[in-house]
């Protein structure tokens, strides 16, 4: 992702390897103001929340971390922090004048204390969210071939703009914390609702959620034996930027629920044919879902109606 206009400093969080995909960058203007891009957060306990974070983080604190980058450039390749066969690197900080460095957590000191910059930025901006994304699974309502809906609710203070992708849309079956399988939802019959039942959609167009407010789908795959589940959802949003601008693209995300437990299986609902292989016998699909999507989302959104 790009941060828009020159910052002081910019850091950029590397994936490990074989992991979650990882796409979340920190930037200091010279004035103090702290921003935080998350389109996939690097740790997977916050992996429901992505979009943009702003605080004021000061100069002080701008300065220390320019001298920490000053520290970086004056030394060896070694003392500049760059790989040397030890501890992967899981951050990129580019100074002012374009120098990158990796920074290891067995680095030298100044990359490390980059690193608690870094780490301390993150914590905070997270508590000011500018205009972000928090992405959750329900329960279905009581009767319905359902399991599962989505929910994305807005935070911060500004709305929202994000579009999802239904090829990276997937429903994961747990039973306690272990996977049992999962389903794609290629074909969902309806996008996003909000809580008075209004298509704000999502899946065809991006979707303007306000802060404080959220808005629903429900998920057409029934969890059959599955006692838990959880969504995975990719796509598009827009994160802001120092610098507004009507042409910025959207900027790629990916984001994973909290796992959800579900209501035990109704025995009276017979099963219409099992999943693919490698998934439990007895979990099917359903058909479209029509207009009792929309009652089901419009209701699963309002967060009132699951007191």
């Amino acid at each position: 992702m790009g941060a828009g206009r020159d910052l002081a400093l910019t850091w950029s969080r590397m994936p490990p390897f074989g992991g979650w995909p990882v796409d979340e960058q920190v930037g200091l203007e010279d004035d103090g103001t702290a921003w935080l891009w998350v389109g996939s957060a690097a740790d997977p306990t916050r992996a429901d929340l992505v979009g943009t974070f702003r605080f004021s983080a000061g100069r002080e604190r701008v300065r220390e971390a320019l001298d920490l980058v000053a520290l970086l450039g004056s030394g060896s390749p070694a003392a500049a922090g760059e790989p040397r066969g030890g501890a992967a690197p899981t951050a990129v900080v580019a100074g002012p004048d374009g120098s990158a460095h990796h920074l290891a957590a067995d680095g030298p000191d100044a990359a490390r204390g980059l690193l608690a910059i870094l780490d301390g930025l993150t914590i905070d901006a997270l508590a000011a969210p500018l205009a972000a994304a928090r992405f959750s699974a329900v329960a279905a309502l009581a009767g319905s071939p359902e399991a599962l809906a989505l929910v994305v609710a807005g935070e911060g203070l500004e709305s929202v703009t994000l579009r999802f992708d239904p090829a990276q849309l997937w429903v994961e079956w747990l039973d306690g914390e272990q996977p049992v399988g999962r389903d794609a939802v290629p074909d969902l019959p309806i996008g996003l609702l909000d809580e008075a039942g209004e298509l704000v959609d999502g899946l065809f167009a991006p979707a303007r959620i306000p802060p404080g407010t959220s808005a629903a789908t429900t998920l057409p795959v029934a969890a059959g034996t599955a006692r838990a589940g959880l969504v995975t959802v990719g796509g598009r949003i827009r994160l802001l930027r120092p610098t507004p601008s009507i042409d910025m693209p959207l900027d790629a995300f990916a984001a994973r629920t909290r796992p959800v437990f579900l209501p035990p299986p109704d025995p009276r609902r017979a099963t219409r044919g099992a999943r693919s292989a490698g998934v439990p016998s007895g979990v099917t699909k359903t058909g479209p879902l029509a207009n009792r999507s929309r009652r089901r989302a419009s209701t699963l959104a309002n967060p009132s109606a699951l007191a």
